[in-house]
């Protein structure tokens, strides 16, 4: 069913999303001398009649219908429907992480569902284990960090489903409706969010994982996953990205990236990965070595925090 615009659905879009889109497909802000009112010309090439007004100020009476108009007639433009750009619009605060799973999917794009909660708990062991290298590298986590994961896990949101094999989408904050609410000017945040922090630690861990399995397959030591420990990379992660792709009907996942408007684009941080069946073997002996590697250095911490058993230990 398509979604209306309606007023409860424009209200939920940030200021500043709809410039920032404009911005992003290479609009051009034209001088105006009206300053409740923004006006948008389509990049060079494109039909110059195609002008976008955009309603700045949320008390005027006829905000919402020049908005909902601005929103139409972007839309024609974009060659989307006004309901796709509306969603586009209303989560234009978040980066937007796409985990494609290539499966073997039914006409209707289903997976079987014995499949599919494999996947979604993977992904949930993913970003716990990305939240909490924010707080500290380790090879392995356990229970620790608990309550800093589970606040990012209550920050991020699911989206709806997409077409294209089968995709789940987690919306995560780069900009707070405070540094959003900022008319028409696109956002740069002097500090990212702990949100924005956490999903750049899972794709640089996960590219850092994906390498170092790589680097295994061509005849490498398992070192290399110790040393992308630094990088993010974990037992945990690695039991994540097994249970993603580990399933009968899997023949890999790909992670794609999609940054907020309303925040500043990371320079250098991978967009895309993908992970395959063969990376599965690698990477469960990995996470055996982290962990048993984490065991051992617990161990001689306990005994070297306690001077008589240190004393025994060293005889």
């Amino acid at each position: 069913m398509a979604m209306r615009l309606t007023k409860e659905i424009l209200a939920s879009i940030p200021s500043g999303a709809l410039s920032a889109v404009l911005r992003e497909h290479g609009w051009r802000e034209l001088t105006s001398n009206r300053p409740a009112l923004s006006l948008w010309a389509p990049a060079e090439g494109s039909d110059p009649s195609e002008l976008v007004l955009v309603p700045l100020d949320h008390t005027f009476d006829d905000f919402t219908l020049r908005l909902s108009e601005a929103i139409r007639r972007l839309a024609r433009v974009l060659e989307l429907t006004p309901d796709e750009l509306a969603q586009d619009l209303i989560t234009a605060a978040s980066d937007i992480l796409r985990f494609r799973a290539d499966h073997e999917t039914r006409s209707d794009g289903s997976i079987p569902l014995i499949d599919g909660v494999p996947l979604f708990q993977g992904i949930r062991g993913a970003l716990l284990a990305s939240a909490k290298a924010v707080e500290e590298r380790r090879s392995y986590f356990g229970n620790a960090y608990w309550k800093q994961a589970q606040a990012f896990l209550r920050h991020a949101r699911l989206g709806q489903t997409e077409t294209g094999s089968y995709v789940v989408k987690v919306l995560a904050r780069a900009a707070t409706p405070e540094t959003a609410d900022v008319g028409d000017q696109v956002v740069t945040p002097g500090i990212d969010s702990r949100d924005r922090a956490t999903v750049l630690m899972l794709l640089r861990a996960f590219a850092a994982a994906r390498d170092a399995t790589a680097t295994f397959r061509e005849g490498g030591e398992f070192t290399v996953f110790g040393d992308a420990v630094e990088d993010g990379v974990s037992a945990d992660l690695c039991d994540a990205i097994v249970l993603m792709v580990d399933v009968e009907t899997s023949h890999g996942v790909r992670i794609d990236a999609t940054w907020s408007p309303l925040a500043h684009t990371p320079a250098a941080v991978p967009t895309q990965i993908k992970f395959s069946s063969e990376d599965i073997e690698p990477l469960k002996e990995a996470s055996k070595r982290l962990r048993a590697g984490h065991n051992r250095l617990s161990c001689l911490n306990a005994v070297f925090m306690n001077p008589p058993l240190a004393m025994r230990y060293m005889e």
